[in-house]
């Protein structure tokens, strides 16, 4: 009988087409005919002939066979030294466990194939602490048993896409905290069948990159992928899918953990046709675009409450048609060029919570069409943006701080209404000149401006602080028009009425005028506008000389 199939793991479907593909595709894909070599020995060296059933140890390039390495019998084969190979390798099956340890000095190179499939009871352990591996590609076909890739050094390539947890119910655990993955821009496809399960944990100080593509929960419904970055581990990716591939649109699931280390990427996308799921708590997300919800149907939900998610283009919630995204901000910080809620023209369910740490938006925020359900709820945190455009929601305000600028002086447009609802906001503007911004930041000589060009409604706090040391320059009949607006402004700060006085962070106080009211209209103050003057210096005390 011919070795492979005496073998029950080749009873699989996919293992008899890969059988198949051996008889078939010897021409030209193999070379001679596929000998099984099997591992006898214990815990001891890849390169002692006695530890393998046909006493020699396999190799890779041979005109006569083919060979494929297994190791099942409980064993564990380390390379410690340059030069092994194989055709296939495979580690544990449905009859026994298997490890394989890849460790200072050594070398392997898989010319096709790394299988790593204990079924249930068993076990397979692949461990690389050093050395260079080299593999055609690897695919984690079997489930129930425990299938492990852990990685602590060295340097482990991939030649062609490599799968992980291939058919329904098979898992996989893949941990690094060292060493160097080069993907050498190929694509990782992470849980493709249905109840599949593989994750990914990188740690310490373990690099992957050159990654082309990275899909969490790739194929059918059930499969589920994961990824987790912690320590000062790094991923470069040019794009990451969690949930979901790029043709079909099945509910399969990917979570993605980043609570320390970098994850850089041109494109990260949390439910692309599934539905995607990520936490951001520590460390580094840098990436161009930014998608949570990008197809029709698709479900993305993200949530930062630490660490630093920065843009370079997009963040989009809710992309395609009937898509549900939504951005839960706790803390932290999200750095972003253009802010999105919703790109389609049909409906879509998007939504951003800002309740704690910073916003940036660096150009608009803005809605697709107002027929879709978007909304911001700012109830805490710092908010900055250049402009919140009128395909947006009236901007209310219901706790927090909206900061024209970034730390230094800058103008926020609100192209719509402004509305604050709660005692908790806060209104804060810098000064550090007495030119009004025309810019999202600007230089020295420049203080805040908030221009509304709707309807504008105050309640909360005004908050009011010199920067640049502008505060030893400034003069009792200087006018800093620090908010303006389509129509004459309604309510008021809580700390100051109009015609009352603001005291700064530095202890200095200005008068303050806004509103169509008597203190205003005495002063010859635009109740269109929030006017700070009549500066006051803050007194320096007497000196008092004691005999």
């Amino acid at each position: 009988m011919h070795p492979l199939r005496s073998r029950q793991r080749w009873t699989h479907p996919f293992m008899m087409l890969c059988a198949a593909a051996f008889v078939v595709g010897q021409s030209t894909d193999l070379k001679g005919e596929p000998v099984t070599i099997s591992w006898t020995g214990g815990d001891s060296s890849w390169f002692e002939t006695n530890n393998w059933n046909l006493k020699r140890i396999p190799i890779s390039n041979s005109s006569t066979t083919t060979d494929v390495a297994e190791i099942i019998n409980g064993g564990t084969a380390r390379i410690e030294a340059a030069g092994a190979e194989a055709v296939f390798l495979n580690v544990g099956g449905t009859s026994g466990s298997g490890r394989l340890c890849v460790g200072s000095g050594g070398t392997l190179n898989v010319a096709k194939r790394l299988d790593i499939h204990a079924e249930a009871g068993y076990s397979a352990v692949v461990d690389i602490s050093g050395g260079t591996t080299d593999l055609g590609w690897c695919s984690w076909i079997y489930g129930g048993g425990s299938n492990l890739l852990n990685m602590t050094d060295g340097v482990l390539r991939f030649n062609t896409d490599p799968y992980f947890a291939f058919t329904p119910g098979s898992k996989i655990t893949v941990r690094q905290s060292g060493g160097l993955i080069d993907a050498r821009n190929k694509s990782i496809r992470m849980a493709k069948d249905k109840s599949s399960y593989g994750s990914i944990g990188l740690s310490g100080n373990g690099v992957v990159t050159n990654l082309s593509e990275l899909y969490l929960g790739f194929d059918l419904s059930g499969a589920r992928g994961s990824l987790s970055l912690s320590d000062n581990a790094a991923l470069s990716v040019s794009a990451l899918y969690a949930g979901g591939n790029k043709t079909n649109a099945v509910c399969s699931t990917g979570t993605v953990a980043v609570c320390g280390g970098v994850l850089a990427a041109t494109t990260v996308t949390i439910g692309y046709y599934g539905v995607g799921e990520g936490t951001l708590t520590g460390g580094l997300i840098r990436c161009g675009n930014f998608y949570a919800g990008d197809q029709g149907g698709s479900r993305g939900t993200f949530q930062i409450s630490g660490g630093t998610l920065r843009t370079t283009e997009d963040i989009v919630v809710g992309k395609g048609s009937n898509a549900y995204g939504h951005i839960q901000q706790e803390g932290g910080t999200a750095d972003i060029r253009n802010f999105y809620l919703s790109m389609s023209p049909l409906p879509a369910n998007a939504s951003y919570t800002l309740n704690g740490g910073t916003l940036w938006v660096r150009n608009a925020m803005t809605g697709l069409a107002t027929n879709n359900n978007e909304t911001f709820t700012f109830t805490g945190g710092t908010l900055s943006f250049l402009t919140y455009m009128n395909t947006l929601p009236t901007l209310t305000h219901a706790g927090g701080t909206l900061s024209p600028g970034l730390d230094v002086a800058g103008k926020s447009t609100v192209d719509t209404n402004y509305v604050v609802t709660s005692a908790a906001a806060r209104l804060s503007v810098n000064l550090g000149g007495t030119s009004q911004a025309n810019a999202f930041t600007n230089g020295a000589g420049y203080y805040d401006f908030l221009n509304v060009t709707g309807s504008a409604t105050l309640a909360g706090e005004l908050e009011v602080s010199f920067i640049n040391g502008f505060d030893a320059s400034v003069k009792a009949t200087d006018k800093f028009y620090v908010v303006a607006s389509g129509s004459n402004i309604e309510g008021a700060f809580a700390n100051v009425p109009s015609g009352g006085r603001v005291t700064t962070a530095e202890r200095h106080s200005f008068a303050v005028y806004y509103g169509n009211n008597a203190a205003t209209t005495a002063a010859g103050e635009d109740p269109k506008k929030v006017t700070l003057t009549g500066f006051l210096h803050m007194q320096r005390g007497t000196i008092v000389t004691i005999n």
